[in-house]
């Protein structure tokens, strides 16, 4: 089951919804109940073999987090390590094997044959609420049925946003008690609305345009250098619109229900620099990387005894800032192309960064800041054209073909496979959006979102509600022509 499945749409969630809202005005107390339990029917519709995996990774993690609050300081730190490394070595092993066992060409198939379903995100949760834990010494730890819904609640379950407990914890007592507002109804459905649309319009058209373009790439072969950059820039629309329509549905479920959970995607494509990309594209994960992984290891590395103080701070930023990269391609996946693409941006960032700096050194004038300031900015949208044939392909081979193209060399065939015109047309839109249009967090002011001109936020009026009612009936033909494929960041 996911988020653009019929069962799911028109049936689960408003029987969910109903439930809720019943409990909140006969059954005080049962909302977080009844949130659990339509979470893991969620699950096991989608994936039942694995249900009792979740199950037990709840249970093991809230037992010792249970175990570090009665444990004193040094005892809480061996029970941190062997929590997180257990986390860590599960994850680790299901994506091995899902590599090993995965045939070349197979893809997403075969990763979600072998992948449990959100296996990715919720260990990473799990992860997170033992590390806070082990910091707060003194805090209460939860209820149980709070921490289970924490991992399980399904608008997050299967592909974020990753939250953490902290985060979300105030907001429990006010799921407990249940009862559906409209003033938080409507603007949910409405974020659940244009996530369907991003994904099913842009996103899933887009990969119908350029699915046969990778497999001619995959025989080895291209038609031109033109095709070999919109088959990288192309891809990258199509998973900037597929995980930002996620983001959007995700985060408006769980508005439907009461949860505010902040802003997942805050339009990377108009990153004027790397780290900017980076803190822009999937936040969550970002922010993640950031506290439990760049930050201790910076912290760790400028400590070293090497080079002048100046020069070891960049020193240590950039071993940090290579270790998270890598970290965050081998999340993904640990294929040979996702691990070279982790690798290959850690050290592009590191150089971008390094220009930054001697662009300062220099004092460079206002006016040639501005032309660096184009350049840089063009140059990233390059880069990740670039690199983005690096998750597409199934294989180093296939990348090492696109690549070639894109620098101008053959092998050149004469291809009957051309960009569509509906293709060239939604290329056209979806570069438009990104590049230029405010962002859903913005319209409808999101936690963590940029601030937005008032004449584009949402509001409820007749204007929006035509609007959303009009992008909710081409959704509903779509889905009853059967037109959608599964969301790209499942298969991680």
């Amino acid at each position: 089951m996911s988020f653009h499945s019929p069962a799911f749409l028109f049936a689960l969630l408003p029987l969910t919804l109903l439930a809720y809202h019943a409990c909140g005005q006969w059954a005080a107390g049962w909302g977080i109940a009844v949130l659990l339990g339509a979470s893991l029917v969620f699950y096991a519709a989608g994936d039942p073999r694995h249900l009792p995996l979740l199950v037990a990774s709840i249970a093991v993690n809230f037992a010792l987090g249970q175990t570090m609050h009665r444990s004193a300081r040094s005892s809480r730190r061996v029970v941190l390590l062997l929590g997180v490394a257990a986390n860590v070595a599960m994850l680790a092993l299901f994506k091995l094997r899902a590599q090993a066992i995965d045939p070349p060409g197979a893809g997403a198939a075969m990763a979600f044959a072998y992948m449990p379903l959100g296996v990715s995100f919720f260990t990473l949760q799990q992860v997170s609420y033992l590390v806070d834990r082990a910091r707060d010494e003194r805090g209460a730890p939860p209820p149980w049925s709070h921490y289970a819904l924490y991992i399980a609640f399904f608008p997050h379950l299967v592909a974020g946003p990753i939250v953490r407990f902290r985060d979300v914890a105030p907001q429990y007592p006010r799921l407990a008690r249940a009862g559906v507002r409209a003033e938080e109804l409507a603007p949910a459905l409405s974020l659940l609305v244009i996530g369907l649309a991003k994904k099913l319009l842009l996103a899933d058209r887009l990969g119908v345009a350029l699915d046969p373009l990778y497999v001619q790439a995959s025989a080895g072969v291209i038609a031109s250098a033109r095709d070999a950059w919109v088959m990288g820039w192309g891809y990258l629309l199509q998973l900037y619109f597929d995980f930002s329509g996620y983001s959007d549905m995700a985060i408006g479920l769980a508005l439907a229900f009461g949860l505010r959970v902040g802003v997942n995607f805050n339009s990377p494509l108009k990153a004027v620099s790397a780290s900017d990309y980076v803190s822009r594209w999937h936040v969550s994960l970002a922010t993640f990387v950031r506290d439990y992984v760049f930050s201790p290891l910076f912290r760790v590395l400028r400590r070293l005894p090497v080079a002048s103080v100046p020069h070891r701070q960049f020193m240590a930023w950039a071993g940090a800032t290579i270790v998270s990269f890598v970290t965050i391609g081998a999340w993904h996946s640990v294929s040979p192309t996702f691990l070279l693409a982790g690798v290959l941006i850690a050290f592009a960032t590191v150089g971008f960064q390094l220009a930054t700096l001697v662009r300062r050194r220099w004092a460079v004038a206002s006016d040639a800041r501005i032309g660096s300031h184009v350049i840089g900015r063009l140059g990233l949208l390059i880069g990740l054209t670039v690199f983005s044939v690096f998750f597409r392909s199934d294989r180093l081979a296939t990348v090492r073909v696109i690549v070639r193209g894109m620098a101008g060399v053959g092998p050149w065939i004469q291809s009957s496979v051309v960009l569509s015109g509906t293709g060239a047309v939604t290329l056209l839109l979806a570069s438009a959006i990104a590049l230029a249009a405010p962002n859903t967090g913005q319209i409808f002011d999101l936690p963590g979102a940029l601030p937005a001109p008032p004449r584009v936020r949402w509001r409820p009026s007749g204007t929006w509600s035509a609007a959303v009612a009009l992008l909710a009936a081409v959704v509903i033909t779509l889905l009853r022509r059967g037109a959608a494929s599964q969301f790209i960041y499942r298969q991680f």
